[in-house]
């Protein structure tokens, strides 16, 4: 997968290459920590498509979440395994963020004096993962 973005109307969607076999409309997938069906395939001139073989650029409509822009894309034999897959990884990078944050937060509080410490709250709004992505490292740096 090249870059992810949600669309008004379409919801999520992911530009993907095909690297091997061919994709079509009712591939049960997995793309990172999310599963979903292939609804729409639209090539790089934004026609629809029905299948797309090797090497062929196409716009994936049909995700259940916004995936990371470098995740791999992955067909599935069943969509109920595809959805399985997508619980377990969720709930896995969940129990991660959860330790991370509150981790951070313990170093946090007991590094500074209660009177010195200072917070800015930011909302991030972007239009692709990417651009997301680049704004918080360099607001981290």
């Amino acid at each position: 997968m090249i870059e992810a973005q949600v669309e008004p109307g379409r919801g999520p969607t992911a530009t993907v290459i095909v690297q091997m076999g061919t994709l079509k409309i009712g591939d049960p997938f997995i793309c990172g920590d999310y599963a979903g069906k292939v609804k729409s395939l639209i090539d790089d001139r934004g026609k629809p498509l029905k299948e797309a073989g090797p090497s062929t650029p196409v716009i994936v409509l049909g995700f259940s979440g916004l995936p990371q822009a470098g995740d791999e894309f992955l067909v599935m034999e069943s969509e109920r395994s595809a959805k399985t897959l997508s619980e377990e990884r969720l709930l896995g990078r969940r129990a991660e963020q959860t330790d991370r944050t509150a981790n951070a937060l313990r170093s946090k509080a007991c590094s500074k004096p209660p009177m010195e410490r200072k917070h800015l709250r930011i909302v991030l709004k972007c239009d692709a993962q990417g651009s997301l992505e680049a704004l918080t490292g360099a607001l981290a740096d």
